[in-house]
């Protein structure tokens, strides 16, 4: 079955917002910071990947999993390309 970008967008998105559930509001608000200065994105980019207005990127999926400091997104769930396929292979 082919995946399509809309369908990574959203499964990423529910990822993402069932990580921040986890959080305190307090938490949430710092990660969101931490995520935004690390990234060089701006605030509105980040609630765009988390409301599905995008895709999230594979660099910003790494920042994010380096700051929380644990797995959020699957890597059965990163394969975005060929190329990604190929790495995330490479690590299993």
């Amino acid at each position: 079955m082919e995946t399509f970008i809309n369908d990574i967008k959203h499964r990423d998105a529910k990822l993402l917002c069932g990580y921040l559930e986890t959080l305190s509001y307090q938490e949430s608000v710092e990660f969101v910071d931490e995520v935004v200065r690390a990234a060089g994105v701006h605030r509105r980019t980040f609630f765009n990947w988390k409301y599905m207005c995008c895709r999230i990127p594979l660099w910003a999926k790494e920042i994010m999993e380096n700051i929380a400091g644990r797995t959020i997104f699957s890597p059965t769930i990163n394969f975005q390309t060929d190329y990604d396929n190929d790495r995330v292979a490479a690590e299993v």
